[in-house]
């Protein structure tokens, strides 16, 4: 190297220039001077993002969907029915009409009826017969059944009622209003101290296919009794025409139905099946109807004042 004072070469590992004696170390630069130390930016990690997938399913975009549940085939009948399998056909069904519907001790008598018709308003004109002729048809007939579909039926003078039936009163009504029509006989209904309800029939179930459930009676998988005696107790209301319950027994026969068949999804399907019963006759409104504090059947609702019923030609 040269001397950075003289320019005097110099070699070996000299420290003083041998012509004028200056250092020949170079001393460090100021520290404003020295180069500052940045550390490489480090490098930038790409961000995951997994890849489009190759199709679109069919049902992309579409707003979820919860299946609505499938209403089977009135479960109370089905169900019930499938212990004759197990238990042998000819004793189970011989015994679900062999000795009556349960008694559930409700008498009534005509003043009971003429009373319900009265709190009720309703007026039938049966093919402009008298009530005396209209109780001897009746009579004459014997427990035969009509046709529903056989007779024409006009409904009109519709009216908001508010009323409570005694026990005796409801009885008499359904017993008596339309008895050659009707899909239960010896029909009895009461309401307990805890106002609890009670209800026993024999329930006419050839006709109850026909009139009311022949749009599934088909799915039924089991031949079926044309009559059976049932009895049911527990809490029931309807509200706006929406039947609602909850049931402690419910036995066909003698034989009661399973828990597994008392759940509330099978509850609701019976329900539903049963407003038809009701529902049957156009434009009727049923607000409310359940037990009141006196032990009375309470109602609430718009119904017809005036029924007319005429053979068809």
């Amino acid at each position: 190297m040269n001397c950075p004072k003289c320019g005097t070469p110099s070699t070996g590992d000299n420290q003083f220039c041998i012509n004028c004696g200056a250092s020949l170390v170079q001393a460090p630069p100021p520290p404003e001077q020295q180069p500052v130390y940045t550390a490489p930016p480090a490098p930038q990690q790409p961000v995951y993002a997994p890849p489009p997938p190759s199709y679109q399913p069919a049902y992309a975009g579409m707003p979820m969907q919860v299946p609505k549940k499938k209403k089977h085939i009135g479960r109370w009948i089905a169900l019930i029915l499938l212990l004759a399998v197990v238990g042998g056909v000819g004793w189970f069904i011989g015994t679900l009409s062999l000795f009556g519907p349960k008694d559930l001790g409700v008498d009534y008598t005509m003043a009971d009826f003429n009373n319900a018709m009265a709190k009720t308003g309703i007026k039938i004109n049966f093919n402009n017969m008298s009530d005396a002729e209209l109780e001897q048809f009746k009579a004459d007939l014997k427990g035969k059944k009509l046709n529903i579909d056989d007779y024409n039926w006009e409904f009109t003078d519709y009216q908001h009622k508010t009323f409570a039936l005694s026990p005796s009163e409801a009885t008499a009504l359904l017993n008596e209003i339309a008895p050659n029509f009707w899909w239960f006989d010896n029909l009895q209904v009461n309401i307990l101290p805890d106002g609890t309800m009670e209800g026993s029939s024999t329930a006419d179930i050839k006709r109850l296919k026909t009139d009311l459930f022949s749009d599934v009676a088909d799915q039924i998988p089991i031949p079926l009794p044309d009559k059976v005696n049932i009895y049911s107790k527990g809490v029931v209301s309807i509200t706006d025409n929406t039947l609602t319950g909850n049931p402690e027994k419910f036995n066909v026969g003698p034989v009661p139905l399973p828990d597994q068949f008392m759940t509330p999804d099978s509850v609701d399907t019976i329900a539903s099946y049963s407003e038809r019963i009701y529902t049957k006759i156009p434009g009727l409104e049923i607000n409310s109807l359940g037990a009141d504090a006196d032990g009375n059947f309470a109602f609430d609702g718009v119904i017809p004042q005036s029924v007319t019923i005429t053979p068809k030609s």
